[in-house]
């Protein structure tokens, strides 16, 4: 059941943004167009049977077809906060490396870990640095050379009731769930040109 649920969740998104990347991108590309999917676990794919068929990247790839082609940036513990670890600044080289016309950022989970979560990992501690490292990032991003279009996805929420967790972890993502939304408020505040907001 927990695979099936993390499936689902997967379509409903990779649908909503099928819809949003076709209504906004109006380009005529000879080759095929290249899709950069950046996260963390959740986007790589983590505790799916088979991630490389059921992991959100891969269900995009199959909803978009042949003219696109999806690369799959997600990170096990990825943090946006430059001082966070492993941070997104570190796969940059790869990220830069593919040069995409499409850029999707879903990251800010892991960085509510601290103050009693996640245990000595201490990113909440450098909350006021992350809608400016977001903004960095994206300026980063944003000149390369393919001047891709950009998408942020609001974090995925966390779910308490999922099968398996013990007490320890369900007591830390009891801290870390209001966190979350306040990143998510950050996420919105966020104005940077030729970037799209997703909230799901």
């Amino acid at each position: 059941m927990k695979r099936i649920e993390k499936y689902c969740t997967s379509i409903v998104f990779c649908t909503s943004l099928l819809m949003v990347l076709f209504a906004v991108s109006g380009l005529t590309f000879k080759e095929k167009i290249k899709v950069a999917c950046v996260g963390d676990s959740i986007t790589y794919g983590a505790r799916l049977d088979d991630r490389d068929k059921d992991s959100y990247p891969a269900q995009l790839q199959l909803l978009l077809g042949e003219k696109y082609s999806v690369q799959n940036f997600g990170v096990g513990s990825l943090t946006l906060i430059r001082k966070g670890i492993p941070t997104v600044w570190n796969e940059l080289p790869k990220i830069k490396g593919a040069n995409p016309d499409i850029i999707i950022i879903s990251l800010g989970t892991n960085d509510t870990c601290g103050f009693g979560s996640c245990g000595d990992r201490k990113c909440w501690e450098y909350r006021d640095e992350y809608e400016n490292d977001y903004r960095d990032l994206i300026d980063e991003l944003s000149a390369l050379p393919s001047n891709p279009q950009i998408f942020i996805a609001a974090p995925t929420p966390m779910v308490l009731e999922t099968p398996g967790l013990d007490s320890e972890r369900v007591a830390g993502l009891t801290v870390r769930k209001p966190r979350l939304q306040e990143l998510i408020g950050m996420i919105k505040g966020l104005q940077v040109r030729r970037t799209y907001i997703l909230l799901t």
